[in-house]
């Protein structure tokens, strides 16, 4: 009787022993989770020196627009309206307190430049835009969102590029997709694809600038703190 004692209590000893380990065990893969997990939220990008104009408009609230076609610019307009009186109705918050970027990239290229270009290359990029002017109803030679003679006849609730950049919005302009739209103006004119190019980078919309790419642009506004808004 005393050793079938002493084998039940060795046996709950070893029972009390693997258990204390197997917690130990858990314990310790929890821990070990909850600190990998602390690893990847303290992951930041690294700023680029390229990328720092993204800092220097208003930062109360930022916001970006990713267009890729004209109707995508002009709900970018009508939102962007919004986004600025909305702030400023509901919050008391002036334009120059919030940031802004829209991105001109795909289809939405050809409207990062201004009348000069669009006087040259109107029939070139209206063909590829599949694009009237709405009071005309032919190819353009003015860019139609920076006119404010044609607000009226657009879905942008009256506003331009030109006025958004005056309220501080800033542009990003794909180069990717202007030197493949330079090549393609080149093949209508005669010229090189290098000097159209040259051409539109000298001839952008006031406050824009030209990106390495536009997918680059989407991806380091949403670095810099810039919620996304994609109007297709």
């Amino acid at each position: 009787m005393e050793m079938e004692k002493r084998m039940r209590d060795d046996k709950r000893g070893f029972l009390r022993h693997l258990l204390t380990g197997l917690g130990i065990g858990a314990v310790a893969a929890a821990s070990a989770s909850r600190a990998n997990a602390q690893g990847v939220g303290k992951w930041s990008a690294v700023e680029e020196p390229q990328d720092h104009w993204l800092d220097q408009m208003g930062a109360r609230h930022r916001q970006v627009f990713d267009t890729i076609s004209p109707e995508g610019v002009a709900r970018a307009l009508t939102f962007t309206n919004t986004f600025y009186a909305a702030n400023k109705d509901a919050y008391g918050i002036d334009p120059s307190d919030l940031g802004v970027v829209m991105i001109l990239r795909a289809g939405s290229t050809p409207f990062g430049f201004n009348d000069k270009i669009w006087a040259k290359y109107g029939s070139g990029l209206a063909a590829r835009a599949k694009l009237v002017d709405p009071s005309t109803k032919s190819a353009p030679v003015v860019n139609i969102y920076n006119a404010a003679d044609k607000a009226a006849s657009l879905p942008t609730n009256g506003l331009t590029l030109a006025a958004l950049a005056a309220m501080g919005g800033q542009f990003a302009v794909c180069s990717v997709a202007s030197r493949h739209l330079a090549a393609a103006l080149a093949q209508d004119t005669g010229e090189t694809p290098d000097a159209v190019f040259a051409q539109m980078q000298a001839n952008t919309i006031a406050s824009a600038r030209m990106a390495p790419a536009g997918i680059i642009a989407v991806n380091r506004a949403q670095e810099h703190g810039f919620s996304l808004c994609y109007t297709g």
